[in-house]
């Protein structure tokens, strides 16, 4: 069975329409708000949720064996959904990206404090990362 001009034309047409779609439904990447030694974090408010992304650099990679922590506290009228996050919480987590997504409650401007906990490798070195910093949130 043959399929005419006109099958073959709907059927890509579908197609692009799926891939149009689902370049729409990717968030955008979430601003640089840290550097550190072999590694950027990310973050992005939106949707009553703070993404944050732990991208390792310059050829590090993520122990993915090795316990992965964030911490995330706040005094005010904004809050996380909880405390305590880890790489079982990640939406994505491979050697190249560990990606958090944290419920927010409350409006108003707020400062978080994120508490990272993590391990960065290369094939012959690892090296520990444990450090915080503020986040300050304006009004979404």
């Amino acid at each position: 069975m043959t399929m005419g001009k006109s099958a073959w034309l709907s059927i890509l047409t579908l197609i692009l329409a799926g891939i149009s779609y689902c370049r729409a439904a990717v968030p955008a990447r979430p601003e640089p708000i840290k550097t550190g030694e072999h590694y950027e974090i990310y973050g992005r408010l939106g949707g009553g949720k703070l993404a944050l992304e732990i991208v390792p650099t310059d050829g590090w990679k993520l122990n993915l064996k090795a316990p992965l922590k964030l911490k995330v506290t706040t005094s005010g009228p904004v809050k996380p959904g909880r405390e305590l996050w880890t790489g079982k919480d990640a939406q994505r987590l491979d050697e190249k990206l560990c990606r958090l997504e944290i419920p927010i409650t409350g409006t108003g401007p707020a400062v978080l404090k994120l508490e990272f906990d993590f391990v960065l490798c290369t094939e012959t070195l690892c090296q520990k990362k444990k450090f915080s910093f503020d986040y300050r949130l304006s009004a979404e």
